[in-house]
């Protein structure tokens, strides 16, 4: 476990605007395991010693169902709901664990749960859609469609969509509900500009912020209204905002991880981040949605190929996020994917071509490692082993070890003890690294969570970070 368990007075705030997924990875990797056999969490209900009955309307596919049952003993969440599909056929959908750890209240398959930055999925799909319809561009300016907008702003739609605007990410003040919908742009306004667009990939909430006014601006309705009608109503989901949600939460609400186990948590108000975070889901819906961005039943494949084309920056740098997906490779294999955080929950979806695979699992814990068990689903079905380690040559160690920043969050300690490299953040315990060659690395316990050094001239200069697409990089200090 990487944290204490308490949470600190700002940890909401960070993990509505932009936590870094680092942390969040972190957080995930195995704890040690516990002796006592009353803790582990088997499938659907804790304390039944072996699988239960499929009930009707589930669908349970047995080496999944192992491989979660194992995870969930060793990573101790509240609950988990896991959904696999491939191209168009339900494999799996099945409720793991507790819903309420207070109640006793086991997890539904059909529960809905917040997907927080899943979110943004749905609203570059709604972008994409306005743009088929011949209805706005994506190289639009923003101040087009937001006329309060600076008018020589070179902001374009497709800036917002790829991460690329160069905007800060705003504060606290997005927390409340008090504030008026209007107010919320106007403090959007006030915001500093970091880069110039096109400069350089910062991931957030803003842009996506920004883009759910637009759709309501081109559309005249509002960002639910919009999605209700296009998307939900016409594929039969029940995706809905959270923020009219909350009486659905109530039953499956919120944990954290802490030393004693998982403990209910108050996730904060989405009200004023719907299109940046703010919807609520079945894993089923989210499988549906994802199939029929590949069927073409939403726009045709020309607007998911825009979708899946990762963005490049002004200098030509390519980054591997798209206009609302990571992007990656699992062995043979490229994805599209998305993970989200928010206190309480945890969600993760990653689609696989050529074979088709869809895998979803939603959590009702924060940072209780949604996409490494996505990842572990999806290899054990893809027939992906983790790679053997290797040896890293002893002066390349030497260089890698040191300190290193991450932007928005703090600092992190990489040290070599012996033959090995262990990477510590923010005052937590270590995690070994595991060479995957010269220069990449694993973190030991979750091999989703990726790390390449970058090298400049010989000398090391970063650490770029990967997992489901989604990048961070961390600048070496200097001793």
């Amino acid at each position: 476990m990487f944290s204490s368990g308490k949470t600190p007075a700002n940890f909401a705030t960070r993990t509505v605007r932009q936590v870094s997924f680092l942390a969040a990875i972190l957080c995930s990797c195995s704890s040690p395991k516990k002796d006592d056999p009353t803790n582990d969490v088997k499938p659907i209900a804790a304390k039944d010693k072996k699988p239960p009955a499929t009930p009707v309307g589930q669908v349970r596919f047995p080496e999944v169902d192992a491989l979660v049952a194992d995870f969930m003993r060793d990573e101790d969440p509240a609950g988990a709901i896991v959904v696999v599909g491939r191209n168009g056929t339900v494999l799996h959908n099945i409720g793991y664990g507790l819903a309420d750890v207070d109640a006793a209240a086991v997890m539904p398959v059909e529960a809905k749960l917040p997907i927080a930055s899943i979110t943004k999925v749905f609203t570059a799909a709604a972008i994409h859609t306005l743009a088929n319809k011949g209805h706005l561009s994506l190289d639009d300016r923003v101040g087009h469609w937001i006329p309060s907008w600076p008018k020589d702003s070179d902001l374009r739609l497709r800036h917002l969509l790829e991460h690329t605007a160069g905007l800060s990410e705003a504060g606290d003040w997005l927390l409340d509900d008090q504030i008026a919908r209007k107010d919320i742009l106007t403090r959007l306004l006030e915001l500093k500009v970091q880069a110039a667009p096109g400069e350089r990939f910062q991931y957030g909430n803003t842009g996506y912020i920004l883009l759910g006014f637009v759709i309501e601006s081109v559309s005249t309705l509002t960002y639910s209204e919009y999605l209700q009608r296009t998307f939900f109503a016409p594929l039969g989901i029940q995706v809905s905002e959270c923020a009219n949600t909350k009486g659905e939460l109530k039953s499956v609400p919120g944990h954290q991880k802490d030393e004693a186990g998982p403990m209910r948590v108050t996730a904060p108000s989405t009200k004023h981040i719907s299109s940046a975070g703010g919807l609520c889901a079945t894993g089923l819906d989210i499988l549906r949605f994802f199939d029929a961005l590949r069927n073409e039943k939403l726009f045709p494949k020309s607007s998911l190929l825009a979708m899946t084309q990762a963005a490049k920056l002004n200098d030509g740098t390519i980054v591997s996020y798209g206009q609302g997906f990571a992007l990656g490779k699992l062995g043979a294999q490229e994805f599209i994917a998305h993970s989200g955080d928010m206190l309480g929950y945890q969600s993760q979806v990653a689609n696989y071509q050529p074979d088709g695979l869809t895998v979803v699992v939603l959590m009702n814990t924060s940072f209780a490692g949604a996409p490494l068990l996505a990842e572990r689903v999806a290899r054990a079905l893809l027939k992906i082993p983790i790679d053997d380690d290797v040896v890293v040559d002893s002066a390349m160690l030497d260089q890698y070890a040191g300190r290193y920043k991450i932007p928005r969050f703090g600092e992190l300690i990489i040290s070599r003890k012996d033959n090995l490299l262990m990477l510590q953040l923010a005052g937590g315990p270590e995690f070994q690294l595991l060479a995957k060659d010269q220069q990449s690395f694993v973190v030991d316990g979750n091999e989703s969570m990726k790390l390449k050094f970058v090298l400049v001239d010989g000398v090391v200069e970063a650490v770029a970070f990967d997992q489901a697409g989604m990048s961070e990089r961390a600048e070496k200090l200097k001793p």
